[in-house]
């Protein structure tokens, strides 16, 4: 192998977001970077994950406290190609765009919707479509280290955010690394955003909460919502945010 190819992967701009998945590294390559433990495989990493957090049954709600619901949802057919500046980004952006109007993968969207009893019924959390015309909803982009996005486990917590602000709250389930590489995630949970739009909810209304690593890919959401001139949410909450990721700062 030479040094050029081993120098690639050592190189930081690098990661397992761009690695396992992408289809401009071949077999070759790939396998040298999991060799030098650059890239970690899907089976070494769900088994790495479950040692540390081992599966977990679903926490119940009672039905006095709130209502949960999963519901797929697809993208927009008026909605257009991505364009930005950045050749390769735009090339990324483009696929995952083709990928999202063929149905090539394997697991489609889905989205999760959580609320309070004292917010709306079963039947009322269903109805993706705006209660009213002021109705304020959150649009929860969930972390995970941009390698898990585990909706359910974390269930109470939407209720939870539903009950304190009176609202519906909606969780994308976006596809991770590294199986789905950059920007996958972003694409999903942008997709998510206009998703909604389409259902008939204002843009202004949608309060952006993400967090972790999710608070990542709703500042990126809103990035593209702006470079491709789409309507933009009056708020976005981050916490914890991993907006760093030469991890230079202190």
């Amino acid at each position: 192998m030479d040094i050029e190819t081993v120098n690639r992967f050592l190189n930081p701009d690098i990661s397992m977001m761009q690695g396992v998945g992408d289809m401009e590294v071949t077999e070759e390559e790939n396998t040298l970077a999991i060799q030098m433990g650059h890239i970690v495989t899907a089976k070494a990493l769900k088994s790495g994950v479950d040692a540390v957090m081992p599966a977990m049954p679903d926490p119940e709600i009672p039905a006095s406290v709130g209502q949960f619901h999963t519901f797929p949802y697809a993208m927009p057919a008026a909605q257009q190609p991505y364009v930005v500046d950045d050749p390769v980004i735009q090339a990324r952006l483009t696929r995952v765009y083709e990928q999202e109007q063929t149905g090539e993968l394997e697991e489609p969207n889905s989205m999760v919707v959580a609320c309070a009893s004292s917010v709306c019924t079963s039947e009322q959390a269903l109805d993706v479509k705006p209660q009213s015309s002021s109705e304020r909803i959150v649009l929860y982009v969930c972390g995970g280290g941009f390698v898990s996005s585990d909706t359910a486990r974390l269930k109470w917590h939407y209720v939870r955010v539903s009950q304190e602000l009176g609202q519906r709250v909606f969780v994308p389930r976006y596809h991770v690394a590294p199986a789905h590489v950059f920007p996958r995630a972003i694409h999903d949970v942008y997709t998510a955003f206009m998703y909604l739009v389409q259902q008939g909810f204002q843009a202004q209304d949608i309060t952006v909460l993400g967090i972790s690593a999710g608070a990542n890919i709703a500042l990126a959401v809103v990035e593209l919502l702006r470079i491709q001139k789409e309507p933009e949410p009056s708020r976005i909450v981050v916490v914890a945010p991993c907006v760093d990721l030469t991890l230079s700062m202190d």
